[in-house]
Parts: C-alpha cells; sequence; structure tokens
C-alpha cells in the first residue's frame, strides 16, 4: 500500500519508484477501497469507520505513453477561439458556447467543465447531450494574469466505467 501525502504536499501522479506493478490493473481485477476522512495520518494505521466499497476493473490499464493512440475529438473552432488569449473572447462570458469534431472512433463528450482561477480548480461539469457536438457554458471568467489563459476539460462517455478526459489550454 503507497501512503497518501500529507501536508501541503498534495496529491502527486504516480512514480516508477512507487512500485505499482502495472500488470495488476487489468479487466477482471478486484478491489477493496477504503475512504477516510480528515487529516488525521492515524487512519493509515488505526481507521475508524472508514467508508469501504470494491471495485471490479471493468478494463484494462492504459500506459500513459499509450494514450496519445487512443481516439480522441478534436476542439472545434468555437473552443479554439475561446481559448485565445488574445481573441475576442478574452474578457468575462456570460455564456460561451465550446464544441468539438467528433471523432467516428472516439467516444462521445458526455461533460464539460473550465478552470475557475489560477490554482487550478475547475467550474461544475456542464452535461452534454448524447450525440451533441457543443455545449454552452454560463458565466466563464476572463482570463486571468496569474494563469494567462483558460482550460477546458472534456469528459468522455465511457461505457465500461473508466475515466478518459482531454485537457485543452492555450499555449
Amino acid at each position: 500500500m503507497i501512503a497518501n501525502p500529507t501536508g501541503n504536499a498534495g496529491a502527486v501522479w504516480a512514480q516508477p519508484s512507487d512500485a505499482v506493478n502495472p500488470k495488476l490493473v487489468v479487466k477482471g481485477a478486484k478491489y477493496k477501497v477504503e475512504l477516510f476522512y480528515g487529516t488525521d495520518s492515524t487512519h493509515i494505521t488505526n481507521p475508524t469507520n472508514p467508508v469501504v466499497f470494491y471495485k471490479t476493473l471493468l478494463s484494462d490499464l492504459v500506459q500513459a505513453d499509450q494514450a496519445v493512440n487512443l481516439p480522441w475529438n478534436a476542439p472545434g473552432q468555437q473552443t479554439l477561439r475561446a481559448l485565445d488569449p488574445n481573441g475576442g473572447l478574452s474578457g468575462a462570458q456570460a455564456s460561451l458556447t465550446v464544441d468539438w469534431a467528433q471523432n467516428v472512433a472516439a467516444q462521445q463528450i458526455g461533460g464539460v467543465q473550465f478552470v475557475i482561477d489560477a490554482g487550478g480548480s475547475y467550474g461544475p461539469t456542464q452535461a452534454v447531450s448524447k450525440g451533441a457536438t457543443s455545449v454552452t457554458l454560463s458565466s466563464v471568467p476572463a482570463f486571468s494574469t496569474a494563469n494567462n489563459g483558460r482550460t477546458f476539460l472534456f469528459s468522455y462517455r465511457m461505457l465500461d466505467s473508466s475515466s478518459k478526459t482531454a485537457v485543452y489550454r492555450f499555449n
């Protein structure tokens, strides 16, 4: 078991030194997941009332370096305009349409979010109707000098309970 990060370190990406064996993260593998509340580090050694659930993986792990080979939907012209800090949509917007080109090999987009602050916090998810290739977001903030851009997160509608997201940001 890998200990949770403590203090202000926050969550970190998995590292090769974590000794996680990706061969164990396969379709059909069963896991017991325990969720603990608070920041008390004794929960790891002396859990008190954790929420416990069991999860069976319904898909294999996709290695990060292979994600480029998955089918993705491309951002549309309205999304690209909304991401451009030098464009006409740089100020706060009461509503903003984001769009994408549906790749016939890719899953559909199920939700769209946008970053709402310089710390990288995402706003609420705007649900996307099945088959849609655009959605209108409300109350999109102006570009901030701290993050110098907007960021959109497109969540894919996965049928096997896995998660697939694309993040678009001007750079």
